[in-house]
């Protein structure tokens, strides 16, 4: 297993998914700049992708992410690694990772 790229930090936003395996809802649980956690009673398989709708706090229009590979599922947990994210997305995420690192504010 390669080591992590970016730090991940703990969340819970809520987020709707679609994909070559169907569509659901769950929560993300933890989130990077390169990707995230999340827990879903609707099950996904490793190696299907998935486009993202993550609903951040204070944001009326949820986050996107174009592209996103199932790495890994577990239960009702599986892995995602970013693959395609458009610049504005980017920069949200961006600025959201920011503001949840403490090292960024010291």
């Amino acid at each position: 297993m390669q080591p992590r790229r970016s730090p991940r930090f703990a969340v819970q936003f809520p987020v709707s998914f679609k994909g070559d395996g169907g569509a659901g809802k769950g929560m993300v649980f933890n989130l990077s700049m390169d990707g995230c956690r999340i827990g879903s009673d609707d099950a996904v398989k490793p190696n299907t992708y998935l486009e993202l709708h993550i609903d951040l706090p204070g944001c009326d229009v949820p986050m996107t992410i174009e592209l996103a590979a199932v790495r890994w599922s577990e239960g009702q947990h599986f892995g995602l690694e970013f693959i395609r994210v458009s610049e504005e997305a980017q920069e949200r995420l961006r600025t959201l990772v920011r503001s949840l690192d403490p090292a960024a504010h010291p």
